[in-house]
């Protein structure tokens, strides 16, 4: 069986030392500790991860198919509809 590892956004953004910079990748983009700290237990034990966003959901380039509509019920369980 395979592993996906699902990780949180971060609030700490890269912009915020260094606001020159362009677009980048969304695992780059996140800086705080609680981020970094999930993505390397991400990288190290899942075959697969992918960022969750309340905002933006997950990235569709690392998870293979598109999330949209994510939904939370007043219990806090995520409905993730996929295509």
């Amino acid at each position: 069986m395979r592993t996906l590892v699902i990780i949180p956004c971060g609030q700490r953004k890269i912009w915020y030392k260094r606001p020159e910079l362009g677009a980048v990748r969304a695992e780059e983009a996140y800086t705080g500790t609680p981020f970094v700290v999930n993505r390397e237990y991400a990288r190290s034990f899942g075959d697969a991860w992918v960022i969750l966003s309340a905002k933006y959901g997950a990235d569709p380039l690392r998870l293979g198919f598109r999330i949209r509509n994510i939904k939370h019920d007043k219990n806090g369980k995520v409905s993730l509809p996929v295509e």
